[in-house]
């Protein structure tokens, strides 16, 4: 099966043809429309980045996107982002604790987030996020194997397992 966790959520950039300033769904939804191609506009990926969360959010995706940039192996990823996730506002305490918990340096995933290649990993993100299929609409919008999973996500993941030892928890 065919997994990727793209870490940005509802977010958008402010863009010439989508004006407006603090988060708006409307103005996402603009910005969707308009850079929801291969040859989107030139301000479709950089500039303001507007979060649904403000702030926070934008510098928890970033650490995300780091943690799967420098430790691409999914489980030691996705336990890091499931154990940061796990509080409601992630705090650089709970960043420290998860990254310790997945054998992760937190001043690595700090160090990217507050830099170029965390900017850069928004980016990239934004770009994955704009062509899901369907448009993201909204958050959570996984897509398994190309198709997106309206509902029943676990089902969903234990029916496209091909392996030789299904997880438990799909018996």
């Amino acid at each position: 099966m065919d997994f990727t966790f793209f870490p940005f959520g509802n977010a958008y950039y402010q863009i010439k043809s989508c004006p407006g300033g603090a988060y708006d769904h409307n103005t996402r939804m603009c910005w969707n429309a308009a850079c929801n191609q291969t040859s989107a506009p030139d301000d479709c990926f950089s500039g303001t980045l507007i979060c649904q969360h403000d702030e926070p959010e934008c510098y928890a995706n970033r650490v995300e996107a780091c943690a799967i940039q420098h430790y691409p192996n999914v489980t030691q990823y996705l336990g890091f982002i499931n154990c940061y996730e796990s509080q409601n506002e992630p705090s650089n305490s709970t960043l420290q604790q998860c990254a310790n918990q997945m054998n992760m340096k937190s001043s690595e995933l700090t160090d990217c987030a507050s830099s170029k290649e965390g900017l850069a990993l928004d980016s990239i993100n934004a770009k994955a996020t704009c062509l899901l299929p369907g448009g993201h609409a909204s958050t959570p919008w996984p897509v398994l194997n190309g198709v997106v999973v309206q509902s029943g996500l676990l089902e969903a993941i234990c029916s496209a397992y091909t392996g030789t030892n299904k997880p438990a928890t799909c018996n």
